[in-house]
């Protein structure tokens, strides 16, 4: 969901699971960013404007409970070399945490 505080608190979430330095200090900073953002620009000027369908606010406490379902229901899996992947985008939403090392991943899509 692109609302203005999704990426700040997705941050603290990963933050609280991986509990690195690097974590820390990029939740920190989208707190600060998050925070001069909203100080600054009207509600109806942020690129991450976030209503229902009409027109009411989508509130930080329904936000949560938003993500709170995503993590509930997340499913994590370290991949191996030569591993395949096949998703319905219709059916499931998907992403990933943040990683270091090398990767090479291709990407086809079908009708």
């Amino acid at each position: 969901m692109f609302h203005i505080d999704a990426a700040r608190k997705e941050y603290w979430k990963i933050f609280v699971r991986q509990k690195t330095i690097r974590g820390f200090l990029v939740a920190v900073t989208l707190e600060i960013l998050t925070f001069i953002k909203k100080i600054t620009t009207k509600k109806e000027y942020l690129d991450t404007h976030c209503t229902y369908g009409g027109g009411q606010e989508i509130s930080g406490t329904e936000l949560k409970q938003i993500q709170n379902v995503f993590w509930n229901n997340i499913s994590l899996f370290s991949w191996q070399n030569g591993d395949i992947l096949v998703i319905d985008n219709y059916s499931v939403s998907h992403g990933r945490h943040p990683f270091t090392g090398p990767r090479e991943i291709f990407v086809a899509w079908a009708d």
